[in-house]
């Protein structure tokens, strides 16, 4: 995990990244004046490690850029703190560009995956630094460290941290964002960290932004595969449009039919839908037509305490992913139990193949 955050000459207006208080801090993010990202490319000789990203990311937003490796967000973040030079494109903060200007003028706070400290210094003297650069000293000064030190000191990072205690400092960190009142730019492959601490997500692969929106939009429509796959997991259903109306799509795998949301596809279209497993019931009897179904033997099955994770071998969509509450599941499953898998219209989602 990295971060970077713009301290007292740039954006100072936060708001945490709760979804639950999303819109009652909606007032806390200011729009325009902001950091803007336009069309920043970074090449490493022939590799191109960033091509013409744009992201504009208003006051007071924690904004999470998240993709597996090697998909440029680091180099983005280091760009941004002026660590690296972009090879075009501009950096502007409140309309003005930062790109000529060093990392220390540029009034961000870096946060690095590493402990990144002066190892002949004490903690305090680590965090008074950036105080002593702005030739900031005495009482007050004192004052500041110890106020910053009461707020954190972590023995490890997040990623050394048992599942319990690490979504007990994500809480912690959304609220330290909530006091600093700053935008912050953050780093990560976690998908979870992601959905739990962000005001919006940009999902990035292969130095290109292939999506970018807030956690419960991606999560319900991403726009392709990639989206659907990294971003929690997919089943995914290819068929053909069978045609339909203005609520309803038909549409058949092989010789099934199944209906889906209306999504503007014509008779004999290619379709390609997300099905996320939470989304997905496991019964011993059938339905009898109601929803989607097929009908599938049980492959594999795991017990998490509150729910169950199934994987269905099933004739008419090969192999599928179903995580189903522990209360209301099957009573005794078993491995090569019979089953039918069952979801309702408008569970799927359209998205396109890449």
């Amino acid at each position: 995990m990295s971060a970077v955050m713009e301290t007292s000459a740039g954006v100072e207006e936060g708001r945490t990244g709760v979804h639950a208080a999303r819109t009652a801090s909606a007032g806390r993010i200011a729009s325009g004046a902001g950091l803007q990202v336009e069309r920043v490319s970074k090449r490493y000789g022939s590799v191109h490690a960033l091509r013409e990203t744009s992201i504009e990311i208003p006051r007071g937003e924690f904004l999470t850029i998240l993709g597996p490796s090697g998909s440029g967000k680091t180099t983005l973040l280091t760009i941004v703190a002026g660590f690296e030079h972009l090879t075009t494109g501009d950096l502007r903060v409140g309309g003005r560009s930062i790109v000529a200007l060093p990392p220390e003028k540029r009034n961000f706070g870096m946060v690095f995956q590493g402990y990144a400290l002066f190892p002949h210094m004490t903690v305090e003297q680590n965090v008074a630094y950036p105080l002593m650069v702005r030739k900031q000293k005495g009482p007050d000064a004192v004052k500041r460290v110890k106020a910053a030190l009461d707020l954190v000191l972590l023995d490890e990072p997040l990623g050394a941290l048992d599942r319990k205690l690490r979504g007990e400092v994500q809480v912690e960190l959304k609220a330290l964002h909530e006091r600093l009142g700053a935008t912050f730019l953050f780093v990560t492959h976690d998908q979870e960290e992601a959905l739990s601490m962000s005001d919006r997500i940009a999902i990035m692969r292969d130095g290109r932004l292939e999506q970018i929106g807030t956690p419960d939009g991606l999560y319900e429509q991403p726009a392709n595969r990639f989206v659907a796959d990294f971003l929690g997991k997919s089943n995914f259903i290819e068929g053909v449009a069978l045609g339909g109306d203005a609520d309803t799509t038909h549409y058949r795998v092989g010789d099934a039919r199944f209906v889906a949301p209306a999504c503007g596809a014509r008779a004999d279209d290619t379709l390609l839908f997300a099905l996320r497993p939470e989304k997905v019931a496991v019964s011993a009897t059938s339905c009898g037509g109601a929803h989607n179904e097929v009908a599938g033997r049980i492959r594999h099955w795991s017990y998490f305490g509150s729910s169950y994770r199934f994987e269905i071998e099933t004739s008419a969509l090969g192999c599928m992913t179903a995580d189903v509450p522990a209360w209301r599941g099957l009573a005794s499953p078993r491995t090569g139990m019979d089953v039918f898998v069952q979801w309702e219209r408008d569970a799927t989602c359209r998205i396109a193949a890449d």
